[in-house]
């Protein structure tokens, strides 16, 4: 799983995660509760708008990535939602 800083919400959002080595396809599932109204497709993209209903914090949150061949990788990441 490829880490990177994530932008700052709250606006439309779509962002595509990566992973290197393995045999494709990947497939991709959280592994920690994302913030209201956003979702990871399991094809790997995070996308949605944040609820107004959700608190302006920090939200860490964990993905797996599964390969072809059943090999599992995991991922940190931290989305900050501004009010």
């Amino acid at each position: 799983v490829q880490t990177c800083a994530l932008p700052i919400l709250p606006w439309p959002y779509e962002w595509q995660l990566g992973a290197s080595g393995g045999v494709p396809p990947y497939r991709w599932q959280t592994r920690f509760s994302l913030p209201k109204g956003l979702v990871l497709t399991s094809s790997g993209i995070l996308k949605g708008m944040v609820s107004g209903q959700v608190e302006p914090a920090d939200y860490p949150f964990e993905v797996q990535v599964t390969d072809a061949d059943g090999q599992t990788a995991t991922g940190a990441f931290l989305l900050k939602v501004l009010p």
